[in-house]
């Protein structure tokens, strides 16, 4: 059985206001597929159709990975930061830390 893929699809398929045929051709893949992933009655999936769901879901492969207990607000700040340089994500490091502590 593969790890919450279902439970994390279909979270981000509703956030995104997409049906499973929106998705399915969003990411080039059988509306099949989704639906049975998002049921979790698949056993496995090639990594280039979880790449390219991933992609139309505007998320990280990886991000299939994390555990169950990472919300995606906490998964979608991680992506963003780490497309900024080192400079950049120091900056925003330092306002959060401002803002958590008020």
């Amino acid at each position: 059985m593969l790890p919450n893929f279902g439970e994390i699809i279909r979270k981000r398929r509703k956030e995104l206001g997409f049906t499973i045929e929106q998705l399915a051709e969003k990411a080039d893949v059988s509306d099949g597929l989704i639906s049975l992933l998002e049921r979790e009655k698949l056993k496995d999936i090639k990594i280039s159709n979880l790449q390219k769901i991933a992609n139309a879901l505007n998320l990280d492969i990886s991000d299939f990975f994390i555990s169950k207990k990472s919300d995606y607000y906490t998964i979608d700040i991680i992506n963003r930061l780490s497309k900024l340089t080192d400079e950049k994500r120091k900056k925003i490091f330092e306002i959060v830390i401002k803002l958590v502590d008020l």
